[in-house]
This record gives C-alpha cells, structure tokens and sequence, in this order.
C-alpha cells in the first residue's frame, strides 16, 4: 500500500509535467526507477543439510511494477523540458558519439536486445543523475535493466557500471547481493554476446571491440574472480558459488551464445593467450583441497546461527557432520566447474575460424590443461616440500593431509581432460554406464586421432601416462577388469525423462546443482570408481598411438621397479596400439614384444 501511494503522488507530479525543469524530470525518474526496484530477498542461513532455492534464468529481469515505470518514461519523454534537452544535445554532442548513437539505430531489430530504446536520449541524459542515484543494489540493478546498451556502453559508462558492479560483489557485501550482482554481470553478458550474434558481420570494428571488451571485462572482474577467490582458501558462500557457476553454464548453452566472444582480440600471429575465465575454472577442478574453505564458511555460519563464540568448541557430532558436509560441496562444485569447462572447450573448438574484421589471438591451453592434470594427481605427490610455507601451521612432525579424488569427480576430471586430448571436437560425451568392466575388457584400438591443445611429447608425454596411471591406482580396482567381472547398475530418474546419465547434456530446468552433476554423485561408490575407470582408459588408449614409445619406456620402467599393477595396467593398454603403428615401429628397430604383443621401446632390447 505505501509504495501504491507513492506511485500515485509521483503521477500527480507528472501531470504537472509542462511546468517542471529537466533536472527535476532527472530526479523524478530515479525516484520512479527506486519505486520499480523489486526488493532483494534475503538468503536462508547457510546450515547443514539447508534446501537451496531455485535459480534464476540468467536474462529474466527483477520487477516490482515495470509497467509503471514504463508509463513514468512516457510521461517525462513528452515533458517540453527533457524534449528541448535531448534536442539541444543533438547539436553539441561529439562527431564519434553521433556516429556511435546513429550505428545502433541503423542495426535491424534493436528492439529485441534493448527494449527501452525509443527513450533513449532521455536516458543518456539522465543517465549520470540515475548512477550517482543508484547506491543501494535493487536501483542500480533496475538501472542496468532499464538503460539501453547504446548509452550503457557510451564513452565510460561501461567502466562506471563495472566499477560499481564489483563493488556489490566484494567479499564484504552480503550473501544475497553478491548472488544477484553476479547474476546481473552474465545478463550484460549475455546481451552484449547477443549483439556480437545477431548483427555477426554487421558491427563495425569499433563497436564489436567494445562488445567484446565488455563481455571479458566482465567474466574476469565478476565471474573469474570469485572463482578464483574461492579456490585461493577465501570464504566464498556455497550458494554464491554454485549459483555463478550454473549460471554460466546456462549462459554459454544458449544458441545465441556466441562462443568467439571468450575469446581475446589481438593479431591472431602473437603469442596465444591464457584466457582467465578458463585458467581459473580449470584451478577449482584442481583444487585438491577445496573442502577447507567452504568448511570454514559452513563452521562461520554454524556458530553465527547457534551464537558460539570463536572461542568455544562445538559439538564433536557437529564437527563431523560440518566436515562431512564441507567434503560433499567441494565435490558439487569441482564437478559442476569440471562439466561447465568442458562445455566451454567443446563450443571454442566447435567455433568457426572465419575470417572476420576482428582478429582473435589463439588460446593459451598449457595452464588451464596443468590445472585438470592436477586434480588426478596422487595424494602421495601432494604436497612438495617446496609448499611447506603453505603448512607452517601444522605441528612438528604432523605431515599435512590431502583427501584422495573421489570416484565420482575422477569422472568428470576424465571426460573433460579427454576433451582437450583432441583439437577437433570430435570426441563422445561421456555416458554413465553399468556395465564399465566389459567395456573396459572389451576396448579395441582408438580411432580418433589424437590432437591434444598442448604438446605431449618427451618427458612430458610420459609423466601424463604417469598420472593417468596414478588415478587408475587410486580406484583401488580389480584391472584390467575379467570380461565376466559383475556389472554395477546406474540409478536414474524415471520421473525426469532420462534414460542414462550423459554428461554434459543441455540444463533444464531451475536447479541449483544441473541434474547430470546431481545423479552423478547419486550412484554408488563402486559405480562412480568403474565409470571413472573406463573413461581414464579411454584417454590412455587414445594417448596411445600419439606417442608409443614413451608410454611403453614408462611401462618398462614399473616393472623393472617391481610396481606389478601399473605394469599389468600399461601393457594391457598399449596392446589397443593399431597394428599399422607396430609395424612402422618395428621396421625403425623396435620391438613387439617376447610373442605376446607386448609394445617395448627399443632402448629395452
């Protein structure tokens, strides 16, 4: 009732509209932009075994009476003072602004990206009045909503708006704010990317370097770093993290998601270059330890919802259950990172390289690829005594832990490092399967042909092998499996409409945690670690005929050190060599086997 009687009071000052100035037009606009503002919900205390809410699409704005706003913008649009602005500033502003404003509205069908584009001149006039107006969250994100992209990103008005959104979204700011503002950053995203599609070969230079500027801006000041935080121990809300990297994935799954628009302008003949986005996605899938944080953020909440004190203990069933807990959305969230990066690389690598106005550098792969190697590394090499600093907590004598890869991340690890393992988007997407031992048995030689985004040769090539053996180890499995080894059944949903689990399917729905990520981690241990088995050969087998030589030295070297499981493992993997690459080894001196087609390098006769 109250914000009705404030909608009434400020009409009856509209129909005073022929006697007012246009600074009081300016100000009666933000009072109608705060009137409209939906007011932001608070988030549920963040406690153990909380039910998280639904997720907003990303392009779905937040209203409380849009209609009325609209109809506020008629009236001071008609106002003689704002029509004698905008029609003075026509005559005073700028050649490049003029032809800036002209470009947009020469593009066909603006209307379907900034609605609001008929009130153009007033809002670029009134825009500096509304941002210096717009401190509270709620206004300024009406005011990202309500302004058209022409005078969004005009002159610095992009580089305010950014300033002000990073802003909402420190470490300081509550829960609620840093989730809608982050929200609010992919839909600028998304509407620049929208352009970028819509109007491809229509932009001008200028104007698609600015879009593109924009979107990067962005997903490095918002999106990469709190990612980034997060991973580098800081306490980041779980909901705020799950929500940024859903809403991603939502964003890049979209057909108008222009996937060259990741990519960074520059000579494509320079350097190639690390994107951000990427490297820090590929450092959460990483982080062995992501557990520690997100279990000192759920402890923080725990004992502000209880009222304990720093200084006292809680409860021991507590401790274990915030541990445990902790423990379960570090594997969530490295698994939705894993799945979302994955979906990011199949679009860049699926993304024609057309010639275009716009030159883009090449892509950096080597940190984002250490990144995923990373997460598979065995306990036992984790960590190195150069990291002691990391540990000077720990106790004299006390070794520092890290907890193993679970099973059910392995998966996801897998499939995206077997993505990068070949340039051309060529490879399946992984479906969860109940019969993984057969299949393992059953494997035959690859037939793709194995391109990785960065050099696997040498030293290099081999110390991968290493590891890829390292995670089979890690499964504490029976391998190589017994073709009649008993399969594991998969859990699937019968209500949702899906017959198997695939990963990286399309999202549906609003849910928090995607679906395939959810029924994941819903399978049994045992499944998780014969899935994570199966596609860990695959990507053996496919490094196979890559670089044969080195996977077979390695091979050699385990059993000569009397490691008898990794030396059956590799032998049973390096027989999927095709024969037409043991033939060409052969004829350069090496040498198949003692008669059994085992692969040896010649430098073991």
């Amino acid at each position: 009732p109250a914000r009705e009687r404030l909608w009434a009071v400020l009409f009856a000052l509209l129909e005073l509209r022929d006697h007012i100035t246009f600074d009081q037009c300016s100000k009666l606009l933000c009072v109608a932009l705060a009137l409209a503002a939906a007011p932001q919900p608070p988030l549920k205390p963040d406690l153990c075994g909380q039910k998280m809410g639904e997720l907003l699409d990303v392009d779905q704005e937040e209203w409380s009476d849009r209609d009325k706003l609209l109809k506020a913008l008629d009236m001071l649009s008609s106002c003689p003072a704002a029509q004698k602005r905008t029609q003075d500033a026509e005559t005073t502003l700028d050649p490049s602004v003029k032809g800036w404003l002209r470009e947009w509205e020469r593009l066909p069908g603006i209307e379907a990206v900034s609605p609001l584009v008929s009130h153009t001149a007033l809002i670029r006039e009134a825009f500096e009045d509304m941002l210096d107006f717009a401190e509270e969250f709620v206004i300024f994100r009406s005011l990202v909503f309500v302004t058209p992209l022409s005078v969004l990103l005009l002159n610095d008005n992009a580089l305010r708006v950014l300033d002000r959104l990073v802003e909402f979204c420190d470490p300081m700011s509550e829960a609620s704010i840093r989730l809608s503002a982050n929200r609010v950053g992919q839909y600028l995203v998304l509407r620049s990317v929208q352009c970028l599609t819509r109007w491809r070969g229509q932009l001008s230079v200028d104007l698609e370097a600015t879009l593109r500027a924009v979107v990067g801006e962005i997903l490095d000041r918002v999106v990469a770093s709190l990612i980034e935080e997060l991973v580098e121990g800081k306490q980041v809300p779980y909901i705020v993290a799950l929500s940024c990297l859903t809403l991603l994935r939502k964003l890049v799954e979209r057909e108008d998601f222009c996937s060259s628009a990741l990519l960074i302008p520059g000579n494509p003949k320079d350097t190639a270059k690390p994107i951000r986005l990427l490297v820090a996605l590929a450092s959460m899938v990483g982080a062995r330890e992501l557990e520690k944080p997100m279990k000192a953020c759920l402890e923080r909440s725990e004992r502000l919802h209880a009222n304990i004190d720093e200084e006292q203990d809680l409860v021991l069933a507590r401790t274990r259950k915030i541990r445990e807990e902790a423990q379960r959305r570090a594997d969530v969230a490295r698994c939705i990172a894993a799945v979302l990066l994955q979906v990011v690389v199949r679009r860049i690598l699926a993304t024609p390289r057309r010639p275009g106005r716009l030159k883009l550098c090449a892509v950096d792969w080597k940190p984002v690829f250490e990144h995923v190697v990373q997460g598979m590394v065995i306990p036992s090499q984790l960590p190195k005594k150069e990291d002691a600093e990391k540990f000077k907590d720990l106790k004299p004598g006390q070794t520092p832990y890290v907890r193993p890869t679970p099973p059910g991340v392995a998966v996801t690890i897998a499939a995206l490092l077997r993505t990068m393992l070949h340039r051309v988007d060529t490879t399946p997407q992984f479906v969860l399967c109940d019969d993984a031992p057969s299949r393992i048995a059953s494997l035959q030689a690859s037939t793709l042909i194995c391109d990785p985004l960065v050099s696997i040769v040498g030293d290099r090539a081999g110390r991968l092998f290493a590891e890829l053996m390292g995670a089979l180890m890690d499964l504490n499995l029976t391998l190589p499996p017994d073709v009649n080894t008993p399969n594991v059944p998969t859990e699937v949903s019968a209500e949702e409409g899906a017959a198997e689990i695939l990963i990286g399917r399309p999202l549906e729905g609003c849910h928090l945690v995607p679906r395939d990520v959810f029924w994941l981690l819903r399978q049994t241990t045992e499944c998780q670690r014969w899935n994570a088995a199966l596609v860990l050969y695959e990507c053996a087998v496919d490094l196979v005929p890559h670089c044969p030589v080195e996977l077979a030295t390695q091979a050699v070297q385990w059993e000569e050190s009397g490691y008898q499981g990794r030396s059956l493992v590799a032998q049973d993997i390096l027989r999927h060599l095709p024969e037409q690459l043991k033939r060409q080894h052969e004829a350069n001196g090496g040498e198949p086997g003692a008669g059994n087609g085992q692969f040896a390098p010649p430098a073991r006769r």
